[in-house]
């Protein structure tokens, strides 16, 4: 008669066990750092990133998206003040003197 080592196959059947509850633990703590991470970030940063691959999406031209979005970013954080007189000025230039903004041919040379 051979009778099996229990010994062994309760070894066997743990390390199975343990193998198993490593392997998903690891992947529920990956899971948990990626939506903690998330949820960390500032929420301009995760509209933006929702904004351009919605874009992307629709088939949008994403260098002009890009440009436009990095425009409205650094314009947005300065001070009203400031922005009045680029305001003034923007207005001056293109509806009083009929000028476009910036001058590409001075920009080709």
């Amino acid at each position: 008669n051979h009778q099996p080592d229990i010994l062994a196959l309760l070894v066997s059947q743990f390390l199975k066990f343990s193998s198993l509850f490593t392997r998903c633990f690891v992947v529920f703590l990956s899971l948990l750092m990626c939506v903690t991470t998330v949820s960390l970030l500032p929420n301009s940063l995760l509209y933006s990133v929702a904004y351009l691959l919605l874009a992307a999406g629709l088939g949008l031209h994403l260098p002009t998206l890009v440009a436009g979005h990095v425009l409205y970013a650094m314009l947005s954080c300065t001070h009203p003040l400031f922005m009045a007189v680029i305001s003034l000025w923007a207005v001056h230039k293109t509806v009083i003197s009929r000028k476009p903004l910036v001058d590409m041919h001075f920009w080709k040379r």
